[in-house]
């Protein structure tokens, strides 16, 4: 085995006994994912992980340098809107000292990939503390640079209710 491919299995392994040694864990993958897709899935893992430790050098670690944000959501009054977001404020707030920890959970993972675009998609629900926010649906899309998964567009959807977080990932959250 390959050195690069080593590296990777190790790293991976890590992440899942990192994950398991947890008292809960945040993702639930219901497939059996390949080399390329846990590749894909640990750069998503990266990003949830540096906002849930406003860590902004991991967070920032799985985008390329000016990344499209976008939400889809209703506001107060019912109407459908869509929002364009800054990336640097977006970093801006993933960094600032938070009374409570921003922890997103996310199942129902899809990954996909054609040669060096992946596009993941999953459900999610994101938590204040222990106390449920919103939830909705996450799409990754990604591009492979130099052997690495970078994110160039994240999506979401934004709803606070009809949300079906699955028993395993809500153990010690509200809902």
């Amino acid at each position: 085995m390959n050195l690069p491919k080593r590296i990777f299995i190790v790293g991976i392994s890590m992440l899942m006994w990192n994950n398991q040694s947890h008292a809960q864990s945040n993702y639930i993958v219901d497939s059996k994912l390949n080399s390329s897709q846990e590749a894909v899935m640990q750069t998503a893992l990266n990003l949830l992980e540096g906002i849930r430790n406003s860590d902004t050098v991991l967070f920032k670690s799985a985008f390329v340098a000016n990344p499209d944000l976008a939400v889809v959501y209703k506001d107060a009054t019912g109407k459908d809107r869509f929002q364009k977001n800054n990336f640097k404020e977006f970093i801006g707030s993933v960094g600032k000292e938070k009374s409570q920890v921003w922890d997103e959970v996310i199942w129902n993972v899809d990954i996909r990939i054609d040669d060096k675009l992946a596009v993941m998609s999953c459900d999610y629900a994101f938590y204040l503390g222990r106390k449920f926010h919103h939830c909705g649906m996450d799409v990754f899309v990604m591009h492979q640079v130099d052997g690495s998964w970078k994110v160039f567009q994240l999506s979401d959807t934004r709803k606070d209710e009809g949300c079906k977080v699955p028993k395993e990932l809500r153990k010690g959250r509200d809902l």
